[in-house]
């Protein structure tokens, strides 16, 4: 079983404190929601719970299979989407997924990479350069590197921005069978479509006194 724990979380910029005294709890199978208004904090929790910033206060704890995770090696075992996480324009969309199956240490990785590319409706565009693809197709392209090597961690931060709806639908799709498989799942979004199916809902703003 899986579970992602934080406690006492807080951070600031400057002088100014975004959140304080954040406790959240997701276990395997369960996906939180991480809500606010703009400006409040959303993406900077995802960026604490996934290694990738150091928080001015407070702990996380990732376990895999009961296993606690070291932070320095936490951002192995988690899946980003997230504005910041960009894929290679000058790559093809399989030249993109074969690359980080090679830096995952993904081996025979060809039926994953056709997997992936079929749960964003991108194989009729594979072999494609990606910046030739809308800012749609871009965003179903970053959600399909996420989703490549089946981590047991997916940090999704305002994942349909520039989808159309089929999009949308694919990334619901794609968040309700990573849920099934036992994966933890983290959306960050004000967009109610994204947090449907939430098991659990932190306000940033709640924690922001």
């Amino acid at each position: 079983m899986h579970s992602l724990e934080a406690s006492g979380l807080g951070h600031r910029f400057g002088r100014r404190m975004l959140f304080r005294k954040m406790a959240l709890t997701v276990r395997g199978g369960e996906m939180l929601a991480v809500t606010g208004a703009n400006g409040t904090g959303k993406s900077t929790v995802l960026k604490i719970l996934s290694g990738i910033l150091r928080p001015a206060a407070g702990t996380v704890r990732l376990r895999v299979n009961g296993q606690l995770v070291m932070p320095e090696a936490r951002p192995l075992h988690i899946g980003c989407v997230m504005p910041h996480v960009n894929v290679y324009e000058d790559l093809t969309a399989r030249e993109n997924l074969h690359f980080i199956a090679q830096v995952r240490g993904l081996a025979k990785s060809g039926m994953r990479i056709q997997e992936a590319l079929e749960a964003v409706s991108l194989t009729a565009r594979a072999n494609e350069r990606v910046h030739t693809f809308s800012s749609g197709m871009k965003q179903r392209m970053k959600i399909a590197a996420a989703v490549l090597v089946s981590p047991p961690v997916l940090m999704l931060d305002e994942p349909t921005v520039n989808m159309d709806a089929r999009g949308r639908t694919l990334c619901a799709d794609l968040v309700a069978g990573a849920k099934a498989r036992g994966c933890i799942v983290v959306v960050a979004s004000n967009v109610a479509a994204d947090c449907q199916g939430a098991d659990k809902v932190v306000c940033v703003e709640d924690y922001a006194r």
